[in-house]
């Protein structure tokens, strides 16, 4: 019995393969955008995890957070201080894992937090630019010193920004290409022009409090919303704006 050969014409060969496309391009934003997500609860972990061990060492120092230290012009951030690098060279390690510190949605995240020489990147420590009267500077000679910041005197800590998603555009700072920095003000740009990004969903940032809950927010949001009332913002591309 002879078989029966099954053939496409070329017609039908471009309308599956044109279906195909169209399934394609309709289930891709959706896996991107599943990636996204999970991307920012990651973020929100490693965040959450930065907010611990920051507490571990405040209970070795007298509940204050050490986040920045001048010593002849150079700049150690409070990533150095948590994680026993720099300034704080051998010092205790509060976290364990060098990608704690950074956010996985930031492009130089696997090469920046490989390991433990990730410097003064991490994410941005608020910076009092408002005399809120938590945050104090210590001498240690002329024009050098350590800046710390006294828990006990946080008025509104379920309120106001401690840590967030960071990223710096100055030339000295890795290039200038949106490396996570350490840390960030609210009315205007901090070391190496520090800001918050704006980098999940192209809108929001991540971000924890003085108490330790986190949010994840837009430039609005973290205006309106917050006691910090950030206005100096990235955008996810790294254009500078305002609030």
């Amino acid at each position: 019995m002879k078989k029966t050969e099954i053939h496409f014409t070329l017609i039908e060969l471009l309308i599956v393969i044109a279906i195909i496309a169209i399934l394609a391009a309709l289930l891709l934003p959706a896996l991107q955008g599943a990636k996204e997500k999970a991307k920012e609860i990651l973020c929100f972990s490693n965040q959450k995890q930065c907010y611990l061990g920051t507490q571990s060492y405040t209970e070795d120092y007298d509940n204050k957070l050490t986040v920045n230290w001048v010593v002849d012009g150079h700049i150690d951030l409070w990533p150095q201080f948590v994680s026993g690098t720099g300034k704080a060279a051998n010092g205790a390690r509060y976290i364990s894992n060098p990608k704690v510190y950074g956010c996985p949605s930031n492009k130089y995240y696997e090469s920046d937090f490989s390991n433990w020489s990730f410097d003064n990147r991490g994410y941005g420590m608020y910076l009092d630019d408002k005399s809120l009267g938590f945050y104090i500077w210590t001498s240690t000679g002329v024009g050098d010193g350590y800046s710390s910041v006294v828990f006990a005197k946080i008025k509104t800590p379920s309120s106001l920004v401690m840590l967030a998603d960071s990223a710096s555009n100055h030339g000295s700072f890795y290039g200038g290409t949106g490396h996570i920095i350490g840390n960030f003000k609210a009315n205007g740009a901090s070391n190496w022009n520090g800001r918050i990004q704006l980098i999940h969903n192209r809108r929001n940032a991540v971000h924890v409090y003085y108490d330790g809950h986190a949010d994840s927010l837009t430039a609005q949001g973290l205006y309106n919303d917050t006691a910090t009332k950030c206005r100096y913002f990235y955008t996810y591309d790294l254009e500078t704006f305002n609030y």
